[in-house]
């Protein structure tokens, strides 16, 4: 893939990243962006969803009509795309024309998401060539329902069809439950939303840092975002008495991996990353990327920007973007697992419920009935 850029005075200027929300879920995730300074659209074939947004002018949320809801329905997701293909087209080639990365959001157990998203991506990829296409995608908790795991799977094996998206961020709801089991729902997902979003600010913000020993510039996180496959975003506290053993830095390092909103996959097999470090420049003689990513996988490719800071007690701070990782298979097998497990009691009562008859025992009542009929 080849990537246009701008350039001032030879210079890759800071990356311009914009934010595309379909269905309830995108459209959450592009308001939080667009409060955090990103530019962001919002779909949906929900006006209500779209009217409890905060911080998107009412110009960039776009309701679908036609449709008000989708109703877990793929169907009804695509066709609200297709009706509004030459609209949806039109809206995000004006807006980001000139922009870098793209990332649409989409919830994979809904209707509106899930049945937009591989006519989005597919648009995105065709229409724009020359930028990177960065998917984010929500999985469905263990206990929602069969038809969130189907639409989930339905959606997910046509997106891993499209061979031009780059990083692909992918949550597991189930991981973000059990992360913060004591939040309400609503906070959790406002919890993982900003914390993503003020990360891949971070990231962007530091390629126009400059440091004495290392710079992450914009083509080197252009680079990292293009590498198709997983993607997740780290942040670790360094503490001084760490420097002297990387590798145990290193293993927490995968830890952060691990326990994270971010579904689970092979972390062996990663492909490209991005390192800013925030701490002494003390530090240097001894965390290196090679002692940090010893115990996990040899990336193909690391971009680094070490940005010391003073030895005030400030929090040190190592933050990693890893990209290139494998689809999560073994997460999408269990949901074909749940659903074989239950598809012949879902059947059986679909069967009961939707053939039912009631009959009434007719003898009965007219055994009863009065043999004279009463006037007043």
């Amino acid at each position: 893939m080849h990537h246009s850029y701008i350039e001032s005075g030879g210079a890759l200027l800071m990356l311009k990243i914009g934010f595309l929300g379909f269905g309830q879920a995108g459209s959450l995730f592009a308001d939080v962006a667009r409060k955090e300074g990103f530019q962001s659209l919002a779909f949906n074939t929900a006006q209500v969803d779209l009217d409890v947004l905060d911080h998107l002018d009412a110009a960039d949320r776009m309701h679908l009509g036609g449709f008000e809801g989708a109703g877990k329905n793929r169907d009804i997701g695509l066709e609200a795309f297709s009706e509004h293909e030459d609209i949806i087209k039109e809206t995000i080639s004006n807006k980001f024309h000139d922009y870098h990365i793209l990332m649409p959001v989409f919830a994979l157990g809904g209707g509106t998401g899930s049945g937009m998203a591989p006519s989005v991506i597919n648009l995105l990829t065709s229409l724009f060539e020359t930028k990177v296409i960065s998917p984010i995608l929500l999985l469905p908790h263990d206990r929602e329902s069969l038809r969130a795991k189907m639409n989930t799977l339905e959606a997910f094996a046509t997106i891993s069809e499209n061979e031009d998206i780059g990083a692909t961020f992918i949550f597991d709801n189930q991981k973000v439950n059990d992360m913060y089991p004591s939040f309400t729902i609503s906070e959790r997902h406002d919890k993982l939303r900003e914390t993503f979003i003020k990360l891949v600010k971070r990231f962007n913000e530091a390629t126009e840092r400059h440091s004495r020993i290392s710079n992450l510039d914009a083509m080197d996180l252009l680079t990292v975002f293009s590498e198709r496959g997983c993607a997740l975003f780290s942040d670790l506290n360094i503490e001084e008495k760490e420097c002297n053993n990387p590798a145990s830095i290193g293993d927490r390092l995968l830890h952060s991996f691990e326990f994270s909103p971010y579904t689970t996959t092979d972390y062996s097999h990663l492909s490209k990353v991005a390192v800013i470090g925030e701490y002494p420049e003390e530090f240097t003689r001894h965390i290196t990327t090679d002692a940090l990513f010893e115990n996990i996988s040899i990336p193909l490719e690391v971009f680094t920007g070490i940005y010391p800071t003073d030895s005030s007690g400030e929090d040190n701070k190592l933050y990693s973007l890893t990209t290139g990782l494998p689809f999560p298979n073994n997460r999408l097998k269990q949901y074909e697992a749940s659903i074989q497990q239950e598809e012949q009691n879902v059947i059986k009562s679909l069967k009961i419920a939707r053939e039912q008859q009631y009959q009434n025992k007719k003898e009965w009542t007219d055994s009863l009935k009065s043999k004279r009929r009463i006037k007043m």
